[in-house]
């Protein structure tokens, strides 16, 4: 080992000796500690997590604080549920040498000022607690060009510098150089930002006419950079006001100005650096329930110190959940060839329900509640999972009779969301007791009537399919589901037609509510009987300013307005509209009398054939 290296490592444990006698016995005063907060990470969202530095006015890390050390404010509102690790995070360096003729100069024993500043560096790196492989984020740059950009090693540094000779020509000034510095401590290499630090080498640089001190500390504040100048001068330099704008840089960008000392060396600096690697991570779970920008505000206390960060933002898309029932029944029927079974008996005695929860706004959060009504009453609460399974008491009901279904779901972040509503019909059947029971042996009388009807009736049939098979059997078919014909039709006017296109037919009226179209009779209100349609192929959803949206349910064929595939996210309908489904086509019309909608087609667009 060196005399340098054996002179830098002893400097450090006297230093680390002295830092341990000064915490034991230094008085408990009110310390002002500084805060770098890093921009939230919201993907996980509502889970947000920052990642926060805690220094002492000296600029060293505050190390053992615990949850109840913290408090966030979100929009002024605190947080509950605070985790707070401590984590390795590393840091990003970058290392400026200005190898200008400045740093040229030697001194009695033959030495240049690069000689003890690349000692200094070489001892550094060499130090295993300073260079642990694969944490921090370095580089190393010359005026005479970039040595090494975004290495893992400390050794690969040092070893490219021991074995630069520099020019000393000084081709680019020192605050140019400074510049060009600062691109490598924006770089986004990193899902999340490390702490980082830029340490300039330099000797005295003559402030330019244009003064680029305000566009470095510019450059430096918007990637959080702090600047650590270290001057290489002769004590009288240190009066010349050059070495007021070095401090200001590193007083205004959260470093520190060093004049170099060879006794001294860069220790002091090179402590505060590496205390940035181990930050708190704090994660919370939001209570933001409105899409746009979001104030937070940290708060770090213990029994010596009190400190608060200035505000920081995110910015988050929050949507209401949606939710729909899957593959829920049109009938119901409970029958028993038992007369003498209980009502509340008869099988089934309960029915399970199924929904489907989404989160339109890509954020997928836990539901806090769910609730099944039938008839507006509630039946069924869930205050724990499973919260998209429900059982439906049928025991209470005595006759026959329609109901509707509904299911409300509220989520973390108390957005609720609701089925539309579904109508089931409810059949109860069972063998008639008294004289009632006796029908069947009086109906033996007319049994041979009823045989000779059957065969009638049989005769007519087979004919009747006979001259059906002789038609041609029409494409597709559209019809209303009889369960849900009431919802489409009511005595209030109609707010919009679905005009039958392919095959052709009678307008449909559209009366704001949101409307199934598909293959599947339980799932749809708009039956389309073709099989190149899905068995739920697309929604028609009135929207609050009155038009309505079409979108598509995840058909393989997809959904088209006038010749245009629809996007996932649906598209607004027009008065005049052309809408295909696989093979069945309609015409969107507003009710009154407007003038038909012209639609262009270009040749290479439109739909497939279907």
């Amino acid at each position: 080992m060196g005399v340098a290296a054996r002179r830098f490592l002893s400097r450090r444990r006297w230093g680390n000796f002295g830092l341990l006698l000064v915490l034991t016995l230094r008085p408990a005063v009110q310390l002002q500690p500084s805060l770098s907060v890093s921009e939230p990470n919201t993907q996980a969202f509502p889970t947000i997590s920052l990642r926060i530095g805690v220094s002492d006015e000296a600029g060293r890390r505050i190390p053992g604080l615990r949850a109840e050390n913290f408090r966030i404010l979100e929009d002024d509102r605190p947080v509950d549920d605070l985790v707070v690790e401590e984590v390795l995070v590393g840091t990003r360096q970058v290392y400026v040498i200005n190898t200008a003729p400045g740093l040229g100069v030697r001194d009695s024993h033959g030495r240049t000022r690069f000689d003890y500043a690349k000692d200094e560096l070489l001892d550094y790196w060499r130090d295993p607690d300073n260079s642990l492989i694969g944490v921090d984020d370095l580089s190393l740059l010359t005026a005479d060009g970039l040595l090494i950009q975004h290495s893992s090693s400390a050794a690969e540094l040092a070893a490219v510098l021991d074995q630069m000779e520099p020019t000393f020509e000084g081709s680019i000034s020192g605050f140019d150089l400074l510049l060009l510095a600062l691109d490598f401590s924006d770089d986004p290499l990193e899902a999340e930002a490390l702490p980082s630090s830029l340490v300039f080498m330099t000797p005295l640089i003559e402030t330019p006419r244009d003064l680029p001190l305000a566009n470095a500390i510019s450059r430096a504040s918007d990637s959080a950079t702090a600047i650590y100048p270290v001057l290489f001068s002769s004590p009288e330099g240190l009066d010349l006001p050059e070495v007021e704008t070095l401090k200001e840089l590193a007083a205004s960008t959260g470093g520190q100005f060093l004049a170099f000392d060879p006794d001294g060396g860069i220790e002091a600096i090179a402590d505060r650096i590496l205390n940035q690697r181990y930050q708190y991570e704090v994660t919370f779970s939001s209570r933001a329930d409105t899409s746009g920008i979001h104030l937070l505000q940290i708060q770090v206390s213990n029994d010596e110190f009190e400190s608060s960060s200035s505000s920081v933002r995110y910015e988050i898309n929050v949507q209401a959940p949606e939710v729909a029932f899957i593959q829920p029944p049109n009938e119901i029927i409970r029958q028993t060839d038992d007369p003498e079974i209980e009502l509340e008996a008869i099988s089934p005695t309960s029915f399970d329900l199924q929904i489907l929860t989404t989160f339109p706004d890509g954020h997928v959060r836990s539901i806090r509640r769910s609730s099944l009504l039938v008839d507006e009453e509630v039946v069924d609460v869930r205050r724990e999972a499973p919260f998209d399974r429900f059982e439906w008491d049928l025991t209470e009901y005595r006759q026959s009779g329609p109901h509707i279904l509904r299911v409300l779901v509220e989520d973390s972040l108390g957005l609720q969301a609701e089925t539309i509503k579904h109508p089931v019909q409810l059949v109860i059947s069972r063998p008639e007791q008294g004289f009632s029971a006796l029908r069947p042996a009086l109906d033996s009388v007319v049994a041979v009537l009823a045989v000779i009807v059957a065969g009638m009736v049989l005769v007519i049939g087979l004919t009747t399919l006979v001259r059906r098979a002789a038609l041609p059997e029409p494409a597709a078919v559209v019809r209303l589901n009889p369960i849900k014909r009431t919802r489409l039709r009511s005595a209030a006017p109609p707010e919009a037609l679905l005009i039958p296109l392919r095959p052709a037919g009678d307008p449909i009226p559209l009366t704001g509510v949101d409307v199934v179209l598909g293959r599947d009779a339980s799932l749809a209100a708009i039956v389309l009987d073709d099989p190149s349609v899905e068995r739920m192929h697309a929604r028609l959803i009135r929207q609050a300013d009155g038009d309505y949206l079409l979108r598509d349910q995840g058909s393989v064929a997809g959904s088209w307005i006038n010749y245009e595939l629809v996007p996932k996210s649906g598209r607004r309908l027009q008065h005049g509209d052309h809408i295909q489904l696989g093979r069945v086509e309609f015409r969107f019309q507003l009710p009154g009398d407007r003038p038909p909608r012209e639609i262009r087609i270009s040749p290479d667009e439109g739909p497939p054939a279907a």
